[in-house]
């Protein structure tokens, strides 16, 4: 795995977790989606 791969996954591991922390008090005025792009990394 190259260096630029290693940190992408780095980076889709934290912002994963951070997603599910904050799913775990919802505000109904907000839409969170996390999306990822791998095709054009």
């Amino acid at each position: 795995m190259d260096k630029l791969a290693h940190y992408q996954n780095i980076i889709k591991d934290v912002l994963s977790q951070y997603d599910k922390l904050s799913s775990q008090i919802p505000d109904p005025d907000i839409d969170e989606i996390l999306i990822f792009d791998d095709e054009r990394s």
